[in-house]
């Protein structure tokens, strides 16, 4: 996951298929994109599906991302908010 100047990125690879999807500011199903600088990270695809599989398809998710630091993911669920923090993969060279 990554934002790059005004586009929020999704890329993914597995055994099932790749993702490789870029959202501009502009569009409708990004509500909010603030960015200081150009932010990439890796996660584990299966945790951040754990995450959020409470959320209706109708759930604002915020992200708060930084490179190679964990991800925030809250969201509302009724009158709760639920907050989760995740550690970035990190492969070795």
């Amino acid at each position: 996951m990554g934002v790059k100047g005004d586009s929020f990125i999704v890329r993914a690879d597995s055994s099932k298929g790749n993702l490789d999807s870029v959202t501009e500011k502009d569009k409708k199903n990004l509500l909010e994109l603030r960015a200081k600088k150009e932010a990439m990270s890796m996660f584990p695809l299966d945790y951040l599906q754990d995450m959020i599989k409470t959320a209706v398809s109708a759930t604002e998710i915020d992200l708060k991302l930084k490179s190679n630091a964990p991800i925030e993911i809250s969201y509302s669920i009724g009158p709760a908010r639920i907050k989760y923090f995740l550690a970035p993969r990190i492969e070795a060279e």
